[in-house]
């Protein structure tokens, strides 16, 4: 017992919820931890560089996750920059909570979120909240709604707003993208008691730049 106790006691305090800018052009990001088998830093900012589906969409989804799960204690601004080439068929996922990939199809799970289509006939950005289901389940969507659109350019900014129980989506640009939620409204998608601020997609190509995390003023 005072062994465990000892070892315990060893492990390092967990990241506080920072402050921070990261342009993701390295040569390092200290608050993210990102697959680099899958995600590169690049001048331009943190490229998917590499995907089982290549240029097209699949189930490949790797997370990159703020090194911190303590953005569920307090309010924040999150924003941040994306870029899908005009041949990438991509979705990308960017928002809250505990992002750990679930089944059937590798998506960020225990989040609220951006899910945004770069597919053939689809440019729908839509805020959505995805249950974690238990080991062996898959995760449902406990609601999706469309708030805009990926424009001609491919690149967008997304804005996340946490003001304790209300959680803001934006496009910043778009008008009438505002939509906000009650995080109490939707008791199991929180449950694991992490919140992370991540991002995540399936394609090689997109690139996510200029990411920020701020106090709301």
């Amino acid at each position: 017992m005072a062994g465990s106790a000892a070892a315990y006691s060893l492990r390092p305090a967990p990241a506080p919820a920072a402050d921070f800018t990261d342009t993701l052009t390295g040569p390092d990001s200290p608050h993210l931890v990102i697959p680099f088998d899958k995600y590169t830093l690049t001048p331009e900012g943190l490229l998917r560089a590499h995907s089982a589906s290549g240029r097209s969409n699949g189930v490949d989804r790797p997370v990159v996750r703020t090194r911190s799960d303590r953005y569920l204690a307090r309010d924040f601004i999150f924003e941040v920059d994306v870029t899908i080439p005009e041949d990438t068929e991509d979705i990308a996922f960017i928002g809250f909570g505990d992002g750990t990939s679930t089944a059937p199809y590798n998506e960020p799970g225990g989040v609220f979120g951006f899910r945004i289509h770069h597919m053939p006939g689809n440019r729908e950005v839509r805020l959505a909240a995805l249950s974690l289901p238990p080991t062996g389940a898959s995760a449902i969507y406990l609601f999706q709604d469309t708030i805009g659109t990926v424009p001609a350019s491919g690149t967008l900014t997304v804005r996340l707003e946490r003001a304790g129980d209300h959680l803001t989506a934006s496009l910043p640009g778009q008008d009438g993208s505002e939509r906000t939620v009650r995080i109490s409204a939707y008791p199991s998608i929180l449950r694991s008691g992490r919140g992370f601020l991540y991002l995540s997609n399936t394609a090689e190509g997109t690139i996510f730049s200029n990411l920020r995390v701020r106090p709301r003023t």
